[in-house]
């Protein structure tokens, strides 16, 4: 099984399933899925160029008067296509969640959230969810009806909400990568320049098969166990997994080497677009336990990305706040000073 895990998965998925505990390295558990968010978009209203870039997204919505996107969630996860961003050239950021192969303590010690390239995203995504043909943030509505009736044109989302999005826009369902973005002169801050291209990133997970720790008092159940998540993550269980329950397959060379991936249909669209993000993301957990995991979503650091976004100081009452660069960064800095699990 270990031989599997190894040979079948990509790097950072052999990454993520690695803990040291003793000063010694395990693997706990076996990919068998993968997952990356990418945009689901009304091929009617958005043409083949613009759906490349947010500027050409937002000049489709000027046209339909219309929203360019919505996102599934406030949550941390749905609002990281912005924070996990690069630099389109270089693949270049200053952000650092997890550091793979390192302790929990280091990880947490090596985070960074404040660099100069991650405020003038922030800044960007101010203008961008209040533009009036920008992003929305998620409201009442359901993002199945603002698609359906030509509100929205696009949803940032993961292909646990294909069915929902190809109800709503039927033939006229588009998927692609996440789009670029362009630095402005509003933007810029420090050493990141007005004119900088920066790719929508995402997180790229791989869902794992695990032993129940309890299993080791009967030796004979934990060998029953083990040949189960050996056969059940095994190249012809997620090929047959992707074929008839449109699972994306963790196997590393799947986009090449299963047929039903290569078809013409909107699933192997939805699966090719999801391992083209792969160059452009980071996979959790973020480290050998779940402390930093739990922190990014369940911590309040959500809280202060939404503040951010609308320009508001919710510990001050809902007052006027972030309208700066500095600004910007003092509400980074509290994400961070909570990702390091640090009073702030």
């Amino acid at each position: 099984m270990l031989n599997q895990i190894k040979d079948d998965n990509p790097e950072e998925f052999q990454d993520v399933v690695k803990a040291k505990v003793g000063g010694k390295e395990y693997t706990y558990g076996a990919p068998y899925i993968a997952q990356a968010l990418v945009l689901f978009y009304d091929k009617s209203k958005i043409t083949d160029d613009q759906v490349k870039s947010w500027e050409g997204i937002q000049q489709a919505a000027r046209a339909a008067n219309a929203k360019a996107t919505t996102v599934m969630g406030n949550d941390s996860y749905s609002l990281s296509f912005f924070q996990l961003a690069t630099n389109a050239e270089t693949h270049g950021t200053s952000v650092e969640l997890y550091t793979p192969g390192a302790t929990n303590e280091e990880t947490i010690k090596n985070v960074k959230f404040t660099g100069d390239d991650n405020v003038a995203r922030f800044r960007w995504a101010q203008r961008f969810f209040g533009d009036a043909n920008g992003g929305a943030l998620s409201g009442d509505t359901g993002f199945e009806s603002l698609l359906k009736d030509g509100s929205v044109l696009s949803l940032i989302g993961g292909a646990w909400k294909y069915e929902g999005v190809a109800a709503a826009l039927g033939d006229n369902l588009g998927v692609a990568e996440l789009p670029t973005f362009t630095i402005t002169s509003r933007d810029e801050y420090g050493t990141c320049a007005a004119g900088t291209v920066m790719k929508s990133g995402s997180f790229y997970d791989a869902k794992i098969l695990c032993l129940n720790a309890m299993n080791k008092v009967v030796k004979k159940d934990k060998a029953l166990c083990e040949q189960i998540i050996k056969y059940m993550s095994s190249v012809e269980i997620q090929e047959g997994s992707f074929e008839e329950a449109n699972n994306l397959p963790a196997y590393k060379n799947a986009a090449t080497e299963f047929e039903a991936m290569s078809k013409d249909t909107p699933q192997a669209k939805l699966a090719q677009m999801q391992y083209a993000m792969r160059q452009w993301s980071i996979s959790q957990p973020f480290g050998p336990s779940a402390a930093l995991n739990t922190l990014f979503y369940s911590s309040g650091q959500d809280t202060y990305t939404q503040d951010i976004l609308q320009y508001k100081d919710s510990n001050n009452g809902g007052a006027t706040y972030y309208s700066t660069g500095d600004q910007v960064k003092e509400g980074l800095q509290k994400i961070e000073n909570i990702l390091r699990n640090v009073s702030n």
